[in-house]
């Protein structure tokens, strides 16, 4: 690991002892104001003791621990459950592929970042399915201190210790195995365009996240993050786009993801595909915000998908009490003490990296706490879900997955908009009934 070397004086730092246990006033501390505890991973101690220094002005706020292998750091959890484990890619006896390996199903509610430089660009690609976050190296204090601060910040804005638990077991969401066919073919041909492989890429809400999780890490260096999905797709290239494909192909489990009534793969894929077709009509600020709109209207429903793979039983009893008591699905899942499929997906897609407005407005899809003009994009996700729903409401009826209500706030922020945005949604529901007949 090769940190950038900070001028302040080294300070010494009181680290935890392995094994010991918080006290009874610390144990109290309510989540958003405990230390957050970090714990990084390198063989070479200079290195450690260098990030320790970059650290030393969040000391209030952080625990920082340290291990110089991966057995090492594996102890430490076993002993003291940790926030964030940061982990250096080249190690001797474990690497940090590994070790994230053997962390996501020992402490799965841990955010787990790689740090890796370009030559290990290849090497890198084995974590891309249990590594929340990418960070680059060499890296500088405020690089390295932002990303922290990205991944502590997830514990404060969905602090459900069930959230964490379900979201970091997750290796991948459910995947439609038609769309990996037809991407690789795509893929393999010679002359394929970035726009024709980002159109079939579109067809898969959990593969677009998986490529914008990528794309968005420091190891790849973008000067700010993107939910472009085209952009993403052009800027990582066919062979790395290939090599995500084929890693998450290899240990997709998505064929074995049974449905629950109205909840399935198939049903949420379209509903998805077509609230981000709906945001085609919604004339955005500027182009990068109307690329925001429909990779986040791709990607708003993406916690049922979770839900489906993790605890099918539990979605099963959500909606069945849903039509017993014609409520909508997320009212269900508070009645049963469950966090709601929403907040499910925007854990998930913080700790992947994605910018924080798309994680806002999927977290707050279903009603915001804040004046509706000051979320203008988590309203219109609102306004697309809804319409999405109510016309495939009209075509198929009512049902736990279409069940939903419209927030006042949200409909007046559309104005006469919400009639145009209903229409459309109401003609691509009667294509694609067209179609399936």
């Amino acid at each position: 690991m090769n940190a950038e070397r900070p001028t302040e004086t080294p300070e010494s730092t009181q680290a935890s002892t392995p094994g010991s246990t918080p006290t009874s006033s610390q144990a109290s501390t309510p989540e958003s104001q405990r230390k957050k505890r970090l714990l990084f991973v390198d063989d070479e101690p200079r290195i450690l003791q260098g990030i320790k220094r970059m650290l030393r002005t969040r000391r209030r706020e952080w625990e920082v621990e340290t291990a110089e292998g991966g057995r090492e750091a594996l102890e430490l959890m076993e002993a003291r459950p940790v926030d964030v484990i940061v982990t250096d890619m080249r190690m001797p006896h474990m690497d940090g592929a590994e070790l994230l390996v053997a962390t996501q199903a020992r402490h799965p509610e841990t955010i787990r970042i790689v740090l890796s430089g370009y030559a290990d660009r290849d090497a890198s690609l084995r974590t891309i399915l249990v590594a929340h976050q990418f960070a680059s190296k060499p890296f500088s204090a405020d690089e390295l201190i932002t990303t922290l601060d990205r991944a502590c910040s997830l514990s404060d804005l969905i602090k459900d210790e069930e959230v964490r638990q379900a979201v970091g077991s997750i290796e991948l969401l459910p995947e439609p195995p038609q769309v990996y066919r037809e991407c690789s073919r795509v893929l393999q041909e010679e002359e394929s365009s970035v726009s024709r492989i980002t159109a079939v890429i579109e067809k898969d809400p959990a593969l677009a996240a998986k490529i914008l999780q990528v794309v968005n890490s420091a190891f790849f260096g973008l000067p700010q993050k993107t939910s472009n999905l085209e952009r993403a797709v052009s800027y990582l290239g066919t062979e790395t786009i290939h090599g995500i494909v084929l890693a998450m192909e290899a240990l997709r489990v998505g064929e074995s993801t049974k449905g629950v009534g109205p909840i399935s793969l198939a049903a949420v894929t379209s509903a998805s595909v077509l609230s981000a077709q709906i945001t085609r009509k919604i004339r955005a600020e500027d182009d990068d915000q109307q690329h925001q709109l429909y990779t986040t209207a791709l990607l708003h429903d993406i916690g049922y998908l979770t839900l489906l793979e993790n605890e099918p039983d539990r979605v099963a009893e959500t909606v069945a009490l849903a039509d017993a008591e014609r409520i909508p699905f997320d009212e269900a899942r508070r009645i049963l003490c469950c966090p709601p499929q929403s907040k499910v997906g925007a854990y998930l897609l913080g700790a992947w990296g994605l910018p924080l407005p798309v994680v806002e407005a999927v977290l707050f899809q279903h009603s915001c706490d804040r004046p509706a003009d000051s979320c203008p994009l988590t309203g219109w996700i609102h306004l697309a879900d809804r319409a999405c729903k109510q016309a495939y409401q009209e075509a198929q009826g009512v049902d736990a997955f279409s069940r939903v209500t419209i927030a006042a706030e949200f409909r007046s922020l559309a104005g006469a908009r919400w009639d145009e945005l209903l229409a459309h949604a109401r003609e691509l529901v009667s294509l694609l009934t067209d179609e399936a007949a």
